[in-house]
This record gives structure tokens, sequence and C-alpha cells, in this order.
């Protein structure tokens, strides 16, 4: 009788497991809620730092990655994210297109790519909005964590720049010891992370 009984809960156990592997494997099945966000900010690095070495077709193909990196992103996200996703996809790939015509100013390239760090960070602030208004605190907090890489990655990288994200840094580091998140929080972030990206956007001219 006992024999018998362990058939029936061997089975539950085993689709017990089954499921929990299943939902385990679709939460970090989301490239924007696993370490995959960085991999355009790992690109866009190693990309810069080929053009000023003057190895520019490793430049151009580690810039390919990294947009091809970002379309990836951009489909796991929606409305607001996605079309900053988009944004960053298409700045790149017109500095891109100007890289193999012409010598580009550094200036200018560094300024492309802080924009679309910036870009990148805003885009995970609405994942985790999104996630924070459906009561998925933990999904909410790692895309969170992800947009404070990506101005963590600016902040290290992007020595010249005058309005240092640090202050940001330090805000989603304390959002991210806190229960919850409110919308005013987000919004503070994204208010502040659009003000830094608007002083940018009026110096690139490609």
């Amino acid at each position: 009788m006992r024999k018998l009984l362990l058939i029936p809960l061997g089975f539950i156990a085993f689709f017990s497991a089954l499921y929990l592997a299943d939902q385990y494997n679709k939460e970090n099945y989301h490239p924007t809620l696993n370490e995959y966000a960085e991999v355009p900010d790992r690109h866009l690095i190693n990309s810069i730092e080929q053009y000023f070495r003057n190895e520019i077709d490793k430049s151009l193909e580690s810039m390919e990655q990294a947009i091809e990196a970002i379309w990836i992103l951009e489909k796991d996200m929606n409305g607001v994210a996605a079309i900053r996703a988009e944004e960053v996809a298409a700045n790149l790939e017109q500095l891109h297109k100007q890289m193999v015509e012409d010598s580009i100013d550094r200036g200018v390239l560094l300024m492309v790519f802080e924009y679309s760090m910036n870009n990148l960070a805003y885009a995970e602030i609405v994942v985790s909005q999104e996630y924070a208004n459906s009561s998925q605190t933990s999904k909410a907090k790692r895309a969170l964590h992800f947009a404070k890489s990506h101005l963590l990655n600016n902040n290290i990288f992007f020595e010249r720049i005058e309005d240092s994200p640090k202050t940001l840094i330090n805000r989603m580091d304390s959002l991210l010891k806190m229960d919850e998140i409110s919308d005013y929080e987000y919004l503070s972030l994204l208010k502040e992370i659009d003000r830094r990206n608007q002083k940018i956007e009026s110096s690139i001219k490609f």
C-alpha cells in the first residue's frame, strides 16, 4: 500500500519540479531581466576603445554586435521602453554608417555612446515600473538594477562627463533597498535622464 502511495507522490514531485523549472526559465528568458541586458554596454565600450586605437574594422564589428544585442532587448520591451531602445539602435546605425563613410569627431562619438547608455537605462526603468505596477517586485528590482548598470558603465567609462550620473546611481541604490517603489520615484528618475539626454542631443551632429 505504501509503495502504491509513493507512485502518485513521485508523479506530483516530478511535475512540480518541471513547473518550477519552467517558471524559472520564463523569468530568466527575458533579456531585460538578466545579465544579457549588459551585453550592449560591453560591445559599445569595446567599439569605442578599438576606434581610439584606430582599429576601425574591429570597432565597426563591435558596434554591429551592440546594435544586434539592443534589438534583442527591444523585443522584450513594450511602449515607451521599446521606442527608446529603437532610438538607440537607429542612432548607432547612423553612427556606424558615418564611420564607414568617413572619420567622425571623437567628441560626437562619445556623446552618441553616452546618449545610448542613458536611453538604455531609461528603457530599463520603464520596464521596472511596469513590473512594479503589477506587483512583481523582484522583477521590478532586477530591471532597475540593470538600469543602474547602464549608468554605472557610463560613469566609469566616460570620464569626460561633467554632469556625472553618480547622483542617479546613488538614488537607484536607495530605491533597490525599499520594499516598494512609487510611480513618483520612477518619474523622477526618468525626468532626470531626459534632462541629461536633452543636453547631449542638442550637441550631436552627424
